[in-house]
């Protein structure tokens, strides 16, 4: 389990970690009303709403291992074509660097602000050092000092991001 910055264990919640049994679960869909396929009996794949009794005519089933089967091979077959890679690989490529520079341009934002606070602290502590006195300036203080640590903490988790 992950340790949140407040020392509490998060709970990993049970529907969360769920994975699909199969390959296509929850990817087939009725060409006639667009519902999703369902599981009919252990090998077979039918449209939900046909099966409910619903608006769709379609009560064609398909067994689950020759469509996985189909789709395999398609990917294997027509999506390895070497001109196709090529195209994946640079929309790829060009989409990890774009979150690439969100994630630096939120990195050098969230830096700004820790800076911006550090001077609001280093002015109270000053004003503090002069002598000034005032009810609401402990308050204060302690509110930025809170509110530093928890920037530095935030900078330190947006720099070392790793994907």
């Amino acid at each position: 389990m992950e340790e949140s910055d407040d020392s509490a264990p998060a709970l990993l919640r049970f529907w969360e970690q769920r994975r699909a049994r199969h390959l296509l679960t929850g990817r087939i869909f009725c060409g006639g009303c667009g519902a999703s396929f369902a599981s009919v009996g252990r090998d077979y794949l039918a449209c939900r709403t046909a099966q409910a009794g619903g608006g769709s005519d379609n009560s064609r089933s398909v067994r689950r291992a020759r469509l996985e089967g189909q789709v395999l091979d398609a990917l294997v077959n027509e999506l390895m074509r070497p001109e196709l890679v090529v195209v994946f690989v640079g929309e790829f490529t060009a989409e990890w660097n774009r979150l690439s520079r969100e994630r630096i341009g939120q990195a050098a934002g969230l830096r700004r602000e820790l800076d911006q606070v550090e001077r609001q602290l280093d002015g109270l502590i000053d004003t503090i050092t002069d002598g000034f006195r005032a009810p609401g300036l402990q308050a204060k203080l302690d509110a930025l000092t809170a509110r530093q640590e928890a920037m530095r903490a935030e900078v330190r988790r947006a720099e070392q991001a790793e994907w």
